[in-house]
C-alpha cells in the first residue's frame, strides 16, 4: 500500500482550490468535480462535500482484496466493498472504503489493468 493524497471533502471547489494555490499548492490535476494539488510531493485531493464529510487518507494498492484483508485483520472495519463490476473495465478505478480503529477514513484503491484485473 502506498499513501497517496489526503482527501478533503469541500462545499466550494474554486475556492478551496485557490486558498490552497495561494498559500503555494500547484495544481496536478483537475475536472470540475476533482482537483489534485500538491505542496513539494506532498498531495492534497479536493472532491464535492457529497461523497463525505471528515478528511481521509488515500492508499493505492496493487492488491486490493488483499490490502483490505490486511486492514481488517489489523482491526480495521470495512465499510463499502469495491464495485466488482468495475474490475472486468480496462483503467476503471475499484475502491473500497475502510475505517482505522479510532473511526478515521481509509480510501483503499487500484486501477483495473488493460485485461481487467488490478494493476
Amino acid at each position: 500500500m502506498e499513501l497517496v493524497e489526503t482527501i478533503l471533502y469541500v462545499d466550494d471547489m474554486e475556492r478551496t482550490r485557490d486558498f490552497y494555490l495561494n498559500l503555494g499548492a500547484e495544481v496536478r490535476l483537475e475536472s470540475p468535480r476533482f482537483c489534485q494539488l500538491s505542496f513539494g510531493e506532498l498531495r492534497i485531493a479536493l472532491l464535492p462535500r457529497e461523497y463525505g464529510d471528515a478528511p481521509a487518507l488515500s492508499f493505492c494498492c496493487p492488491d486490493l482484496p488483499a490490502a483490505i484483508d490486511r486492514v481488517v485483520e489489523q482491526g480495521g472495519e470495512l465499510l463499502v466493498e469495491p464495485d466488482p463490476a468495475l474490475a472486468s473495465k480496462p483503467g476503471a478505478i475499484q475502491a473500497a472504503t475502510v475505517l482505522d480503529p479510532s473511526g478515521n477514513t481509509l480510501i483503499l484503491w487500484h486501477r483495473c489493468a488493460d485485461g481487467g484485473e488490478g494493476a
